[in-house]
């Protein structure tokens, strides 16, 4: 296929069942996002009863032809349009469809998502508390936010995340 898409991240409307699946190009080739994701006809069931050997290889073999007729239907639709997929990805995620990371709002042109104005400080502690409370360092959440990892230090200790702050004077009650 000479058409194959560039390495990035893609939202399609999924060719079998209604929605936007998501995709992710790259090294390994194309897999789901995320990577739990189910998307595509489904595996026959194991051990259903009455069910032989043989009649279960033939319903393997049949469903990892469908698998591929369905993965080659995903890269046409990510090939037909790029941008627009790599809209959709932007869109349903909330993240850059080149490097998939976070971003704020308003920073990506591809983002079909973007909001004209920058968010306000009070939403961006906000964010900035959730993405602590799921576990990511202080840099990358940073980074993301344009603040410094000071002050999403400051602001997750403020939430309870972290040891607790000192009082200015320096007293340790």
């Amino acid at each position: 296929m000479n058409d194959f898409p560039a390495p990035g991240a893609y939202g399609i409307e999924d060719p079998h069942r209604p929605g936007i699946s998501y995709w992710v190009v790259g090294e390994k080739g194309l897999t789901p996002f995320p990577l739990t994701a189910k998307y595509g006809p489904q595996r026959p069931a194991r051990n259903a009863p009455g069910t032989s050997v043989e009649l279960r290889r033939d319903q393997v073999r049949w469903w990892k032809g469908q698998v591929e007729e369905y993965r080659l239907e995903v890269l046409k639709r990510i090939a037909a349009d790029p941008a627009a997929a790599a809209a959709k990805w932007t869109k349903g995620t909330e993240r850059c469809s080149a490097c998939r990371a976070l971003f704020r709002a308003g920073e990506l042109e591809d983002s079909a998502a973007a909001v004209e104005e920058p968010l306000t400080g009070e939403q961006r502690d906000a964010m900035a508390v959730a993405l602590r409370r799921a576990g990511h360092p202080e840099q990358v959440i940073a980074a993301a936010l344009g603040m410094s990892p000071t002050r999403v230090n400051r602001v997750a200790r403020r939430a309870g995340i972290g040891a607790p702050l000192r009082p200015k004077n320096g007293d340790r009650t």
